[in-house]
């Protein structure tokens, strides 16, 4: 970019001029600003699978001492903790776990994770099935309940 030659302008001009190139640099970040943004969004997309999602471990992990498959190493380090003497709630377990005993948990196959994680959903329906069906079974004994307490008071 060249600058103006400002010397022989009045300073209304040389204003102009400075206002013009301002726009003109203005413009070029508003591009490359667009740019930036447009592969941020296709390095997140690759990144997570999903826009702005978070992604997912293709593999679930094995233990290779019982042979059973979680559907996240986060699953597997919970699961473990007590046995390493750990917090399950810790978010970090799994790398704690990794690092006592490096060889117990791997990565398990395609098919294993699948069967891991659709144990672990069809867990979660029944528990959620079975918390629905308390709620009812609560919500029916509280409305016996009032309609006892109402009749009572009927008949007084």
């Amino acid at each position: 970019m060249t600058e103006p030659n400002t010397e022989e302008k009045t300073p209304e001009e040389r204003l102009e001029a400075v206002e013009e190139a301002l726009d003109a640099v203005l413009g070029m970040v508003e591009e490359l600003s667009k740019k930036v943004n447009d592969i941020d969004k296709k390095t997140v997309k690759k990144s997570t699978g999903l826009f702005g999602g978070k992604r997912k471990s293709e593999f679930g992990t094995k233990d290779t001492k019982t042979g059973k498959v979680y559907p996240t190493k986060a699953a597997a380090g919970k699961a473990l903790a007590t046995e390493y003497d750990l917090d399950p709630l810790v978010s970090t377990v799994y790398y704690t776990i990794m690092s006592k005993d490096p060889e117990r948990l791997v990565d398990a196959s395609a098919e294993e994770t699948e069967k891991a994680r659709k144990e672990r959903d069809e867990q979660k329906a029944k528990e959620v099935a079975e918390a629905n069906k308390r709620m009812e079974e609560e919500k029916k004994a509280e409305d016996a309940k009032k309609k006892a307490e109402e009749s009572k008071e009927t008949k007084k």
